[in-house]
């Protein structure tokens, strides 16, 4: 919602610019979502709790 309001006050877009903060906004929360599946310390923490039972 904020980067809607962004590109809202910033640019005169008008509805595309709403669609495109929207599938940026997605774009950038993929990418977070990937470098941290790929860092794979949330595995390490789940493993050891299972382990230690």
């Amino acid at each position: 919602l904020p980067m809607i309001l962004l590109f809202k006050h910033l640019t005169n877009w008008g509805p595309t610019g709403i669609w495109f903060s929207m599938s940026f906004s997605n774009l950038i929360v993929c990418l977070y979502g990937y470098v941290v599946y790929r860092g794979k310390g949330w595995q390490k923490r789940v493993l050891s709790q299972a382990a230690q039972g």
